[in-house]
């Protein structure tokens, strides 16, 4: 017998989210209902998760690029925590990472030591993983406070239509992501309000100083 806390829900193909709940897994049979609920629906699209906690800043010890490039970096993951670009061996050189990333090699290796400075980035034997504590591909059955999807293609193609000059304008995009309600993708106080009517938006001014 035991207990998962597990979130569900499941917005649109752009962002999902979890809702908080307990389920008791008493057997082989329940356990798999469990994992219906965390997943819903069968989600075809690959996405990884990133965990996060409402209503507090996005990766605050980061500089704004580093967030963006730090999710998109996510997108590559398997299911080790291991950074993968294509099949065979997880082993990468700074050069390959600034190539992946649209970035320079000073660049790339800036990126690459903020983020093992903040813990969020391991490399061993060549072989980058980011910290799965924050980015997770697969199952996950925990006890996340907030979880969410984000899919892959969707998040390759908009880093990829910008410059690196943009990665620190995009971040705002991104630092969203705690502010929003689950259902209606509203940035509002009461993010896990399931009536609209009931949602308190945030104003401009609110919205610039969180």
């Amino acid at each position: 017998m035991g207990k998962y806390l597990v979130t569900h829900t499941y917005t649109d193909f752009e962002t999902g989210r979890f809702e908080r709940e307990i389920v008791e897994v008493l057997d082989k049979q329940k356990s798999q209902k469990a994992d219906e609920l965390v997943y819903g629906e069968k989600i075809k699209a690959p996405f990884v998760w990133m965990v996060y906690q409402n209503h507090m800043p996005l990766f605050p010890e980061l500089t704004p690029s580093s967030v963006t490039r730090l999710i998109y970096l996510s997108t590559f993951l398997d299911n080790d925590g291991r950074i993968v670009f294509g099949k065979g061996d997880a082993s990468i050189e700074v050069d390959t990472l600034a190539e992946k990333l649209f970035l320079n090699r000073k660049q790339a290796q800036k990126f690459v030591d903020e983020l093992k400075y903040h813990n969020l980035l391991d490399i061993s034997n060549g072989a980058y993983s980011i910290a799965q504590s924050r980015f997770k591909k697969g199952n996950i059955i925990k006890s996340f406070e907030q979880c969410i999807r984000l899919f892959v293609t969707p998040i390759r193609s908009f880093y990829s239509g910008i410059s690196w000059r943009s990665h620190t304008g995009a971040a705002n995009i991104f630092y969203l992501i705690p502010y929003l309600n689950w259902q209606y993708n509203i940035a509002c106080e009461n993010t896990n309000s399931k009536k609209l009517d009931r949602i308190q938006p945030y104003s401009f001014t609110r919205l610039a100083n969180a």
